[in-house]
């Protein structure tokens, strides 16, 4: 397993990756471009113009994912250089999650040529199709706790993310169990500042009581880097797909059927 200085090392690696290409962060601007060689928008385009904003969404959730894992990196990097375990658990498990919700970005546009091929011959059913992940992007955007009381705007529980996180990426959902019990307000996290033993021991900063809870830690970050960078990968190779049917479709509107039966990039890696 890697070395604290090789984990250090990997989460500013990938700190650094993910805050590059600030162009993006203006993200009307970096999109103007593409927008310029869209048909004009009418019924007989309308295809075009989904498929182009679907993209669009995917790649700025994209975006948002990996500013978000750029700032969790930050301060994992902090907890590790001063040694608090604490703080490490609690933002291994953000970590985890933030991640995991790529992982779940990564199985829905994978299949979404397959599920929008089937309706190739049907442009109603094809934009009906597009509609629908269009609706999955918005709610893991916008989406708030699904225990919230308020009605609408409910997201996917983060146990649907981490599912899917698991069945690709191999990482064991009993990782996430355990990180839970260090952030949670019971014995996981009493442990991490206490005996273990309620009524005696001592309490404090006992950082050197939790070598194999931090080698813990080590273990699930250096396995979400890796979920990261295939999630990222896949996600990124399915969008560059799917975009580029889009911009055949611009190209001839009538050839739906043609376009989506053509043989694609294997984004499944």
């Amino acid at each position: 397993m890697a070395s604290v200085p090789s984990i250090i090392q990997q989460l500013k690696t990938l700190q650094r990756e993910c805050a590059d290409a600030q162009f993006l962060n203006d993200f009307d601007a970096a999109m103007a471009g593409r927008v310029t060689v869209l048909p004009t928008r009418n019924d007989s385009t309308e295809a075009v113009w989904q498929m182009y904003e679907l993209c669009r969404d995917h790649f700025y959730f994209l975006r948002v994912v990996t500013l978000k894992t750029a700032e969790v990196c930050k301060g994992i990097i902090w907890s590790k250089e001063v040694g608090n375990p604490t703080v490490l658990l609690s933002l291994t498990r953000s970590f985890f999650e933030h991640i995991a919700s790529l992982c779940y970005q990564a199985s829905i546009i994978l299949k979404i040529e397959n599920s929008i091929k089937k309706q190739q011959n049907d442009s109603d059913r094809f934009l009906y199709e597009i509609g629908l992940h269009r609706e999955i992007i918005n709610k893991m955007y916008y989406g708030i706790s699904p225990k919230s009381s308020v009605p609408k705007d409910k997201g996917f529980h983060v146990i649907d993310f981490i599912k899917s996180m698991s069945r690709k990426y191999g990482i064991s959902k009993l990782d996430y169990d355990l990180l839970s019990d260090f952030v949670h307000p019971n014995f996981g996290s009493n442990s991490l500042v206490s005996s273990g033993k309620l009524g005696s021991g001592k309490m404090g900063d006992l950082a050197d009581n939790h070598k194999k809870d931090v080698e813990f830690a080590n273990q699930c970050i250096a396995k979400c880097i890796q979920a990261f960078n295939s999630a990222n990968y896949d996600v990124s190779r399915a969008i560059i797909s799917l975009d580029g049917k889009g911009q055949e479709l611009a190209k001839k509107p009538k050839a739906l059927g043609a376009i989506f039966m053509a043989k694609t990039m294997d984004v499944a890696g």
